[in-house]
């Protein structure tokens, strides 16, 4: 049996904690849904996940430039191999140790690459894990908070986490060093058709971009722009504003991969905000320079 991985957070408000990986799968974030709950304000609902695959690890973002590894940026929505030990950041303030058993994996600095496989293949699918017994939470003690990580369940024992038909965790990609594959030559026929494309949705983008009022949309302007937008959220203790309901139902999308939906719910928002009938002095946030704010916001995380 291999030795089960542990992280232990270094910076932040969660300083101090340490958990240890038991299952194989773990979410981490602000939601009280997630196996690990963090205090970092600026954090997502569900900033990361965990998963282990035939001992080894590897770590999960949905929400761009937001999760470093060993002072290394992984991609959104790809699953990077974890090393043996290594710091992993998650946003600006909350950073934690990753230790894992040298036994099973190299200590070397991760590299990070979406390319194929030279011959061909697509990147390492890893095995289903192994069926084992789920340790119990463990109560905190003296100064140092130590707990296990374990599914979350619902009222009737059932976990909440989704299995395939098989009853095994979904089959995920893991990103693997590679050489990318050469481009392959088009003719000149098809080089005119897609260069029309590709100018046409040119100048669809523009006319988003105008509309939005957005300068830019690189990914580091988007990261910014979800962690600046959680302001507007409102209280878990209040009653929630309309707009503010669509604000949180736009980052439950984006989390499950759900675009269509995230963009519809910021449009309404949207809508909310160019209505005729409110107040010209509080707008729908409080003041008029928090409203334009927003939309500013909006305009960033639509302009993808």
């Amino acid at each position: 049996m291999s030795e089960t991985a542990k992280i232990t957070f270094t910076t932040g408000p969660d300083r101090g904690k340490e958990f240890e990986l038991a299952d194989d799968l773990v979410h981490i974030g602000r939601s009280a849904d997630n196996q690990i709950v963090l205090e970092d304000t600026v954090l997502a609902d569900r900033q990361a996940s965990i998963v282990r695959r035939n001992d080894r690890y590897a770590i999960y973002t949905s929400i761009e430039s937001t999760v470093e590894i060993d002072g290394s940026v992984i991609p959104a929505e790809r699953w990077v191999w974890l090393p043996s030990r290594g710091t992993v950041r998650l946003g600006k303030r909350t950073a934690f140790e990753f230790h894992q058993g040298e036994a099973n994996q190299s200590s070397a600095p991760v590299q990070i690459d979406t390319g194929e496989q030279p011959n061909g293949k697509e990147t390492e699918r890893p095995p289903a894990p192994r069926k084992g017994k789920k340790r119990s939470r463990r109560r905190p003690g003296g100064k140092s908070t130590r707990e296990v990580a374990k599914f979350i369940t619902n009222t009737s024992g059932e976990s909440t986490v989704q299995l395939g038909e098989d009853g095994e965790l979904p089959e995920l990609s893991l990103i693997e060093p590679s050489i990318r594959k050469p481009v392959e030559k088009r003719s000149e026929g098809s080089s005119a058709v897609i260069l029309y494309v590709v100018l046409g949705i040119s100048f669809a983008s523009s006319l988003l971009l105008l509309f939005l009022e957005s300068p830019t949309t690189s990914p580091v302007d988007r990261s910014q722009a979800r962690i600046e937008i959680v302001r507007f959220y409102g209280s878990d203790s209040d009653e929630l504003l309309p707009y503010q309901q669509l604000l949180r139902d736009a980052r439950r999308d984006a989390t499950r991969g759900d675009y269509s939906g995230e963009r519809d719910a910021y449009l309404a928002v949207l809508r909310i905000l160019n209505s005729e009938d409110i107040n010209p002095h509080t707008g729908i946030t409080g003041s008029p320079e928090d409203d334009e704010k927003l939309k500013q916001l909006i305009g960033l995380l639509l302009s993808r």
